[in-house]
């Protein structure tokens, strides 16, 4: 998957618009876990359980419009956190601000070679 996108949200995980309708998240479930099942990957079976997790997680916090609405919250919440700690640090808003979630993301939607180079290098290899 060579420039598939990196999820930010449990709506990129299942690939769909914010504005979807229950039965469209079910839809775009069940699609995905038919692509991501252990079962049918076997030779990456490992990151397809992991994969499947996610989904299952980002189905059950979005299977319904309450559940929806409550997601988005917590969802804009944690964007406003990330801007004022930007704002605050004189930062930007970067993966490192992401913690766990952008460490599942690198495994398993890792980013192709042309924007892996442009990242700064690490502290460790600036003393080099």
């Amino acid at each position: 998957m060579p420039d598939e996108k990196i999820p930010q949200s449990y709506y990129d995980i299942l690939k769909i618009h914010p504005d979807s309708t229950d039965e469209d998240v079910k839809m775009a479930y069940r699609k995905l876990v038919k692509i991501y099942h252990p079962d049918v990957n076997k030779k990456k079976r490992r990151i397809a359980e992991l994969r499947l997790r996610m989904l299952n997680e980002a189905y059950n916090s979005l299977k319904t419009h309450e559940d929806r609405l409550l997601y988005n919250r917590k969802l804009a919440q944690q964007k406003t956190r990330m801007v004022l700690k930007a704002d605050n640090d004189n930062l930007s808003a970067s993966e490192d601000n992401m913690g766990l979630w952008s460490a599942f993301t690198h495994i398993f939607w890792p980013r192709s070679k042309s924007t892996a180079s442009h990242h700064a290098p690490s502290p460790a290899n600036k003393e080099r």
